[in-house]
């Protein structure tokens, strides 16, 4: 299968719906996805349940606030990278918010994710470990 930006984006658009069925038409079961930073929900997940979870917990954290937009992206034979606008706001306090801009570096098999890796720019990285605080 040839990667392209529609099956990208597809695939978000299916860890956006939560529904596990069409979330493994394009993510793998034993996904490794690295969170950077020291907050909270940072770390590395070791299968599509711990990504899952991860995801959980910052829809609880933001009051399932959190959206990134993808501005630009790059499409390879196995890989993908993009960046886009992270927007969230705190569910406890509405008034503490995240705009930031990151990326995404995904690694593909068979046309399903099998490893990603997430980063920010310049002080973003400080912003997303105090929006979601320390761990």
């Amino acid at each position: 299968m040839k990667l392209d930006a529609d099956h990208l984006m597809a695939a978000y658009k299916a860890m956006g719906s939560g529904n596990r069925d069409e979330i493994l038409q394009y993510w793998s079961e034993d996904l490794v996805f690295s969170i950077p930073g020291h907050s909270q929900v940072a770390g590395m997940c070791n299968g599509l349940d711990e990504y899952l979870a991860f995801r959980r917990k910052c829809g609880e954290l933001s009051d399932h606030s959190t959206s990134r937009e993808v501005a630009t992206l790059i499409v390879g034979d196995d890989y993908t990278a993009d960046v886009g606008a992270l927007r969230a706001h705190r569910a406890e306090d509405p008034s503490k918010t995240l705009d930031i801009e990151t990326f995404h570096w995904l690694r593909w098999e068979d046309g399903k994710v099998v490893e990603g890796k997430g980063g920010s720019f310049g002080k973003g990285q400080d912003e997303y470990d105090d929006f979601w605080g320390q761990a």
